[in-house]
């Protein structure tokens, strides 16, 4: 089975910050986790996953800290976090490495990725954003957003009553592991829920799932690779 759509790479991307705005606050984890066609974690590409060292510490609001954020966190980042212009260069030798043909890029999954977006290209820069990075991207919020449309329209429930990733963690059973709101983690878990949602989309708008007999007879063969990413 290919690790990419048409060429492209679909990659789960978390970041973690120390604010949230992107022009006074700076990424201090980000994480970007290959997925197969099956949006599985790839097993021939390893995550790219690094602590980076903030710079603007002058907007840092000690008082007001995110809340899975401690001071003790902010030294360790301060203290052992990569360099951003060494960590530019890691990720620019990481994404080398999975051999994507010219004009290919990762595809991002992430969970309000607008957010994430915003301050990976205020770090990379918009051009080279762009050349890594393609601007379709799938997102799990946005999904929740959308079934719950669909379930409105059809009169129906709410599925996702609240699209926070630990509460739609809950609904999709996907279990805890690792460190909530670590950027590794979390791209992990976004790409399991999104996965889930796929499996069960039917499941969380009240449609009954088809049974064997209604299903086409080549149902375990591998999908076709999508023209689009």
């Amino acid at each position: 089975m290919k690790d990419n759509w048409n060429g492209d790479m679909i990659c789960a991307i978390d970041i973690e910050t120390l604010g949230l705005d992107c022009e006074q606050h700076d990424i201090v984890e980000i994480a970007i986790v290959p997925l197969d066609l099956n949006f599985n974690i790839s097993k021939n590409f390893n995550p790219f996953n690094l602590m980076i060292k903030p710079v603007r510490l002058e907007n840092v609001d000690w008082a007001h800290l995110p809340s899975y954020i401690s001071k003790s966190d902010v030294m360790r980042y301060i203290t052992y976090g990569t360099e951003q212009i060494k960590a530019e260069d890691m990720l620019e030798e990481w994404v080398g490495r999975l051999g994507l043909k010219p004009g290919k890029r990762i595809v991002p999954l992430g969970h309000n990725y607008d957010f994430d977006r915003s301050f990976i290209e205020k770090w990379l820069g918009k051009d080279l954003y762009q050349d890594w990075f393609h601007y379709i991207y799938r997102d799990t919020m946005r999904v929740a957003l959308t079934l719950n449309d669909m379930a409105l329209f059809h009169h129906g429930e709410y599925p996702f009553p609240k699209v926070g990733l630990q509460y739609m963690k809950s609904l999709c059973g996907v279990p805890t592991e690792g460190r909530a709101h670590s950027a590794i983690q979390d791209a992990i878990d976004t790409a399991k829920v999104y996965k889930r949602i796929l499996f069960m989309q039917n499941t969380f708008l009240g449609i009954q799932q088809p049974q064997p007999d209604q299903t086409e007879s080549n149902q375990t063969s591998e999908p076709s690779s999508p023209q689009t990413p």
